[in-house]
């Protein structure tokens, strides 16, 4: 047995308490850094073997020869990994949604602020107070007035809800953009991790990759999981497979990027750009922003989901400006009309478009020209109104009107599309939101009970190193000192 066998021995456990110390330092330092894991030393007792001797000794005559350090590795559960991901997607879709269905909710308001339900109140006042025959003229100007509201109101609502919608293009334009980038730069660390990967196998026979390089991948991946819903597969080289719902986006250095079209008629398309194909997606704000872009209900067709997104609140008010003008423009006749059919006054119009809709429906020229349009021919010579066709348009605002598919006044149809569709999609889409971000945090503190680092934990390390290092450092002082005796005091008694 070598003398110097023990000393060696020392000698690794030295050095190799000396790294521990040193990662246990790292894990200290960076117990605030985003993304950090927490790593560990492994290691093994050297191998007792004569295989590679001559003459193979007793195994007693080669054992204690120490400790070999193999590698420095992070301590994570892939598992946790996955349902943290996974949770991390139902957040994104459903805070994704939220935000867009807020901004409707805004647009909408019928309560903290005058809207369509408030201007139909004062039209109806207005057209009241017409009837009663105080003052034709004065009255028909304030008539005309509050029809004037009611049509801003509609063009405003329209407006808005379009410009939410070009926003969110806009934005779902600079989130795919993100998602490429992500995609492209975890190409990129898969081959430089699968390259020290490759150097350490090579080195050391077992594949350590760099940590660093491991935890910014793996923030870019939790990343990714917000926009889509991912699964994360390991390759024997150290890079990672990446599907979005089952296709691949990222292998190894290969990446495939997404890319955005805006149709003609205002919806989105998100598709693959080497191979054309439209992007299937589960959850995620990728899906959120698509749906409630495209979304149009049940009516859905081509392009257009059935989420009931912006498109829906868009037609909800579209079918109540093609109501208004259907039922008012066939309420007050034109006496002074030829022909064998009823002619009616036209009070609304589309501006010579075929279709209605809450964006182009305005007053008539004849109207807008002339307040008292509403009231010529049925004003005597001596004054007398008949309010006969008055009293009529009055009755419109207690009539059930086929709204496409909805039966109900015009007020009980604000009310519906405010009460019964956007706040009980606001509140349903809330409390989802809260429900996952209380799993996705809760599956956070598991993960970092895991992964993250513990100043207690390390404390303890730390002081277990420092002893190891100083029993190891003693052993050796005690082999020196067995050393000195061996060389220069044996045989000396009796020269």
């Amino acid at each position: 047995m070598s003398t110097f066998l023990g000393i060696e021995a020392a000698k690794r456990g030295l050095n190799a308490n000396q790294i521990a110390l040193n990662i246990t330092g790292n894990n200290i330092t960076n117990v605030s850094s985003e993304g950090y894991t927490r790593q560990r030393v492994d290691t093994v007792s050297m191998a007792v073997s004569g295989h590679s001797s001559r003459f193979a000794p007793n195994q007693a005559n080669l054992a204690g020869q120490g400790v070999n350090v193999r590698g420095i590795t992070q301590i994570r559960d892939a598992f946790l990994d996955r349902r943290y991901r996974d949770e991390a997607s139902e957040v994104g879709y459903y805070d994704k949604a939220y935000s867009i269905m807020s901004d409707i909710e805004t647009v909408l308001d019928e309560y903290s602020s005058s809207g369509l339900k408030d201007s139909l109140a004062r039209f109806f006042t207005a057209l009241n107070d017409l009837s009663k025959n105080s003052d034709q003229t004065v009255n028909a100007n304030i008539v005309l007035t509050a029809a004037k509201d009611v049509i801003q109101v509609l063009n405003n609502f329209d407006s808005k809800l379009k410009i939410i919608r070009d926003q969110q293009i806009q934005d779902l334009t600079t989130d795919i953009g993100e998602v490429n980038t992500i995609l492209k730069r975890i190409a990129d660390l898969n081959y430089a991790i699968n390259q020290e990967v490759f150097a350490n196998s090579i080195n050391n026979k077992v594949a350590y990759g760099p940590n660093e390089l491991i935890d910014e991948r793996n923030l870019l991946i939790d990343r990714l999981a917000q926009f889509a819903n991912i699964s994360v597969s390991q390759n024997e080289n150290g890079s990672v497979h990446i599907k979005i719902n089952g296709k691949t986006a990222v292998n190894d250095d290969e990446y495939h990027m997404l890319g955005i079209q805006r149709n003609t008629d205002d919806t989105v398309t998100v598709m693959w750009l080497d191979s054309g194909q439209r992007v299937s997606l589960e959850s995620g704000s990728l899906k959120a922003s698509i749906g409630m872009i495209n979304g149009k209900g049940p009516l859905a067709t081509g392009e257009e989901t059935n989420d009931k997104g912006i498109r829906f609140y868009i037609d909800i008010l579209d079918r109540f400006a093609e109501s208004l003008l259907g039922e008012f423009n066939n309420v007050i006749p034109v006496k002074s009309a030829s022909g064998a059919g009823t002619e009616y006054k036209v009070l609304f119009t589309s501006g010579g478009n075929a279709r209605v809709t809450a964006g182009n429906i305005s007053i008539s020229d004849e109207w807008m020209k002339n307040p008292a349009y509403i009231i010529d021919e049925f004003v005597d010579a001596d004054g007398n109104f008949d309010n006969t066709y008055i009293v009529k348009a009055l009755s419109l605002f207690n009539k059930e009107i086929n709204f496409r598919g909805i039966v109900a006044t015009f007020e009980e149809y604000v009310n519906y599309y405010n009460t019964t569709e956007i706040g009980q999609q606001v509140s349903f889409l809330k409390g989802r939101l809260d429900t996952a971000n209380s799993v996705s945090n809760m599956l956070l503190d598991q993960r970092d009970a895991v992964s993250a680092v513990s100043i207690d934990e390390e404390g303890a390390n730390m002081i277990q190193y420092q002893k190891a290092y100083n029993a190891i450092a003693r052993v050796m002082t005690v082999l020196d000192e067995i050393l000195d005796v061996l060389i220069n005091r044996t045989g000396v008694i009796g020269r």
